[in-house]
């Protein structure tokens, strides 16, 4: 599967050696981000810290697949929004989108209106599908994802283009298996 390809090449060609080498030694580290780089997160607040990094750092496209929301994350997604950076994303099913939305109220009314086109026409930047694990991927340069599992545990940044176009192709099937979200105001 993508996911496995993905997980199996950092595993084995690119994290492997620290993981298991001798922690105190740094000889194995070298390997890592010679050509390109990774990045291990373990926590989750680091990981809400590097993704809000990297959407600040985008220039044209976010691609965001998750099973969270997170008002921290959604806030530099508007702001990127404002930058007219364009942005798809997929929720898990299990997210209440419209219910966030509701909550973001007032704000979301002060929006630009390029901001707020994202809001309302909902069908075509927004997607709702069944994912098994969180992932972005920004500029088709960068990926930052997790491990799956029932509750954050361990994520990567990687700039590896093999990973990256994995990711790539694994949201676009996602997207093309999720269903459109009308909300409140979508006139199509």
């Amino acid at each position: 599967t993508p996911l496995g390809e993905v997980i199996h090449k950092l595993i084995f060609n690119d994290i492997s050696s620290y993981l298991f080498s001798d922690q105190s030694m740094s000889e194995p580290l070298k390997g890592i981000g010679s050509k390109t780089e990774l990045r291990i997160i373990d926590d989750y607040k680091d990981l809400i810290t590097a993704l809000v990094a990297t959407i600040e750092k985008s220039k044209s496209e976010i691609l965001l697949a998750t099973k969270y929301l997170d008002i921290t994350v959604v806030q530099s997604i508007i702001f990127a929004l404002q930058r007219n950076i364009t942005i798809k994303t997929i929720t898990s099913e299990k997210v209440d989108f419209s219910g966030f939305v509701k909550l973001l109220g007032s704000f979301v009314r002060n929006l630009r209106p390029n901001a707020l086109k994202f809001v309302v026409g909902g069908e075509n930047n927004y997607r709702s599908g069944n994912l098994q694990l969180s992932f972005m991927i920004v500029d088709n340069e960068i990926s930052v994802f997790e491990i799956p599992d029932d509750k954050f545990r361990l994520a990567f940044v990687s700039t590896d283009k093999e990973v990256v176009k994995s990711l790539y192709s694994l949201f676009w099937e996602i997207w093309n298996q999720s269903r459109k979200l009308h909300m409140k105001g979508d006139k199509s």
